[in-house]
């Protein structure tokens, strides 16, 4: 009997060999087989240890083969984890989800569509190419090299109009002010990645990393832990907090939060009514910060250089000190007493400094460091005008 359909006949003792998995071998390699004696029982041997009809293993290899090829807009590949994606009848969605999780900057053609459909999607406003197939069921099967085979990382069914709550539910959860104009709005796998792995390079991308992502984008689960605590350490290693890692970060806390019924809200803007002590003592760095830029212009090392990761850490050893050394700086600066007076404002709901952060509230820590520069180098930039 098939395990597939049922159907009583003949049974497929060799799988064709699935290409086109990231990884894998350029001639490809089964996802059903059996070549070492542990494997089988009862004196079977090869596929008749799990009997699919040879009918149906040619249909799964034919299909899969051809998602997977080379001109395929149906399916992402990141790290070592190849996605492939598709709709029980035929649906826009198939040939936009591929620009969407993973875009490039080559198909200009195509980024249009893709744009438009991602800002409808964000604005929660009617699709009529998607609105029809809104209960289509949505298939998706994530696929990995694993020595001479090939496997399923994970396989999941949903319907179209899960699939774009999903994906606005993600955006949502990254948008964060931007740092520049140009900042992508709808960043893809690969662009999130990226920021987690050491130099930028996607061959330094953590392998299990990718398809968790992918997993937990499509299917509204958790973000993979790793991806916010990546992040942070790229951030301590690097010292550079720009919009995507803000926004990785933002998003990570914020499902975390909304999935585990916390209140607390991670808002796009600056938040003054925050009251995380994180998110203070952040603000409270990009502060005094500023003290140091205005009293010493063009100064070759900032406190952000030396002292940022420790902050973020060990606050209770490193703000004293800091705050003693911005009252100089406050002193020179030109604008100081307006600077000093918004320390003040942010300090009022600190009662002491923490010995330690968490690795949530050190994330913290960075989006208020990045919401309070980013409002300092708009004033800046208006100024300038």
């Amino acid at each position: 009997m098939c395990l597939a359909s049922g159907e009583h006949t003949a049974i497929a003792r060799i799988h064709p060999a699935i290409k086109g998995v990231r990884g894998a071998k350029s001639k490809g390699a089964a996802l059903v087989s059996f070549n070492i004696d542990s494997a089988v029982s009862y004196g079977k041997t090869q596929g008749l240890n799990a009997p699919v009809s040879t009918k149906i293993a040619f249909a799964y290899t034919t299909i899969l083969n051809y998602l997977l090829s080379f001109k395929s807009n149906q399916k992402v590949g990141i790290g070592n984890a190849t996605t492939v994606f598709w709709t029980e009848r035929e649906s826009a969605i198939e040939g936009f989800m591929g620009a969407i999780l993973s875009p490039s900057v080559d198909k200009e053609g195509d980024l249009k569509e893709v744009r438009d459909f991602l800002e409808a999607v964000r604005d929660g406003s009617s699709i009529p190419e998607i609105e029809k197939d809104e209960n289509v069921k949505f298939f998706i099967l994530s696929l990995s090299p694993n020595a001479a085979r090939t496997s399923a990382r994970f396989w999941d069914v949903r319907t179209v109009k899960e699939v774009i709550e999903k994906l606005k539910q993600h955006f949502d959860d990254l948008c964060i002010v931007k740092e520049y104009e140009n900042n992508p709005e709808f960043p893809g796998v690969w662009q999130i990645l990226r920021e987690t792995a050491a130099q930028g390079k996607l061959k330094n991308i953590n392998p299990l990393l990718s398809g968790a992502l992918t997993r937990s984008i499509l299917t509204g689960g958790l973000y993979p832990q790793m991806l916010l605590s990546s992040v942070i350490t790229r951030i301590r290693a690097d010292k550079k907090i720009n919009y995507l890692r803000a926004a990785i970060i933002k998003a990570c806390i914020t499902r975390n939060n909304r999935i585990n019924n916390r209140i607390v809200e991670v808002s796009v803007n600056l938040n003054t009514e925050m009251t995380s002590v994180g998110y203070r003592l952040g603000r409270l760095f990009a502060l005094l910060e500023k003290a140091q830029k205005d009293a010493i212009p063009g100064a070759k090392a900032t406190i952000k250089d030396r002292l940022f990761s420790s902050a973020a850490t060990t606050p209770r050893a490193i703000f004293p000190r800091l705050l003693k050394l911005g009252q100089h700086h406050i002193k020179k600066a030109k604008f100081g007493v307006l600077i000093d007076r918004d320390i003040e404002n942010v300090m009022k709901d600190i009662a002491e400094f923490p010995v330690c952060l968490n690795i949530e509230e050190q994330g913290l820590f960075i989006l208020g460091y990045y919401h309070q520069r980013n409002v300092q180098f708009q004033k800046k930039s208006k100024e300038t005008q």
